[in-house]
Parts: structure tokens; C-alpha cells; sequence
């Protein structure tokens, strides 16, 4: 995953994710950019392929 993970934890942590949009303020909206990729690739690999999040600091 690389330099994606890095992208998805930037958005999870109030200290790097200054955003004032649907993507930031409390942690429901800082979790919906992980949450819509999840979304999109469950919707392309459909529902019998195991999709793993790790999520880690």
C-alpha cells in the first residue's frame, strides 16, 4: 500500500486533517475518505473477494 497509507492516515489524525469539509472536523468525517475507497473497491471486486483494512499507527 505504500504512500497510500500514508494519505489515509493523514485524513484519520485531527492534527494533520485541518479540513472543514465532509473529510474533516470530528472522527466520522475523518474516517468517510477511508470508508468511500472501501466502498469502491468492494463494489469492483464484489462481495465474495476478503477485503483487508489495517489500520495501524
Amino acid at each position: 500500500m505504500g504512500p497510500m497509507a500514508t494519505l489515509l492516515i493523514s485524513f484519520f489524525w485531527q492534527g494533520t486533517n485541518q479540513r472543514a469539509d465532509a473529510f474533516g472536523e470530528d472522527m466520522n468525517a475523518r474516517s468517510l475518505f477511508a470508508e468511500e475507497i472501501v466502498k469502491k473497491v468492494r463494489k469492483t471486486v464484489g462481495q465474495e473477494f476478503p477485503i483487508i483494512f489495517r489500520y495501524s499507527q
